[in-house]
Parts: C-alpha cells; structure tokens; sequence
C-alpha cells in the first residue's frame, strides 16, 4: 500500500520538529558534536576555572600576571556560561522565523512506496531510499523522518491523504529497519 501526505504544517509543528530535533541528538549526537550532558559538563569545567581563576588573582592586583589571569578567567566564564546557554534550546523570540519557514516547506505532499519515498514540491520531485533515514520519531501528531547532515521531515498524522498513522508507523519500522521512538507528551514549561 502507498501513503500519500500534505505537506501541510504550522509554525507550532516546527517546533515540535525542534523538539524531536534536540531528544534525537540526545540520544545519538552526530559524528563531531558533544551530547547536551557533554556540553553542560564542559560548560561546568569552564565556570570552575573562571571563579577558580578569578579567586587567584585577587591577591596578585596590579601585576601582570594577575591581570592576565582575570582576563582569561573571564574568557573562561564567557565560555562556560555560552555552553551552558546554548543547550537551552529554542526560545522567545523565534515564532515568526518559524512561521515564515513552516509556510515556505508545507506547499507539495510525500508519497511512500515499497521501495522508497518522494517529496513533491511545485515541478520538483525528491527520491529519497529507506537506507538514508537515520532515525524516526513520533509524537501525538506527528512522524519525524531524520536523515543525514541533519536534514528531517514533518508528517503530519492529521495530512494523511492515502493510508492512515497506525499502519505508517507499522511500515516506516519495516521499510527503514529501526524502531519508531515515541516522543514523550511536552509537559507544560518543559524545555525538551
């Protein structure tokens, strides 16, 4: 059976593929790329070594060498407070990029055969094989397809035109060869 999908999304399912984006590289980072408990743990070291430097230069006032540690303690304590910023994720601010972009992607629709799946948009069609999807997760409302070079897609369970989400996710897992992984429900001022 075939499965056809809009690709028809908001800005607020944007951020659930942020969402999803971020627990998928919790659970298995790129080659190159530090887990967020590797980034907090660094940004960490980088905050004990400011106030540690900091702490020493107090009795060298006045003389080179305490200047230039105060200086790299406050580098450090730059480093370490951007590490520990960054691994927040998205916040205020970012709606109407969102948006702009959610309306730019939802125009054309998926089909998903037996031997692979295709993105319609305009004139353009894009073959994709099953072999490239590196992860697939899912929450209420929506499949995330993850592929290399962290390129992704939203299937919305709600544009389903052909076929219907129970059976998707039975396929996706054996088409793709991997477990679908249920995204928790968003608990309310949860960041993740």
């Amino acid at each position: 059976m075939d499965y056809e999908i809009l690709r028809a999304y908001s800005g607020g399912d944007m951020a659930d593929f942020y969402r999803a984006y971020r627990l998928r590289r919790s659970l298995r980072p790129a080659p190159g790329q530090a887990s967020p408990a590797m980034q907090s743990a660094l940004a960490a070291v980088f905050l004990l070594m400011g106030c540690a430097g900091i702490w020493f230069s107090l009795g060298r006032e006045g003389t080179l060498h305490g200047e230039l540690l105060r200086w790299v303690s406050v580098f450090w304590l730059g480093l370490g407070g951007l590490l520990l910023v960054g691994g927040l994720g998205v916040t205020g601010g970012t709606r109407s990029r969102r948006e702009r972009q959610a309306a730019e992607n939802s125009k054309g629709y998926y089909r998903f055969s037996e031997t692979g799946f295709a993105t319609y948009m305009g004139d353009a069609a894009y073959a994709c094989n099953y072999a490239a999807v590196e992860a697939v997760l899912e929450d209420e409302g929506h499949f995330f397809l993850f592929m290399p070079q962290n390129a992704g897609h939203i299937l919305c369970k709600s544009a389903f035109t052909q076929g219907d989400p129970e059976r998707f996710r039975a396929f996706l897992a054996e088409r793709t060869g991997m477990e679908v992984i249920q995204i928790p429900r968003r608990q309310k001022g949860a960041f993740i």
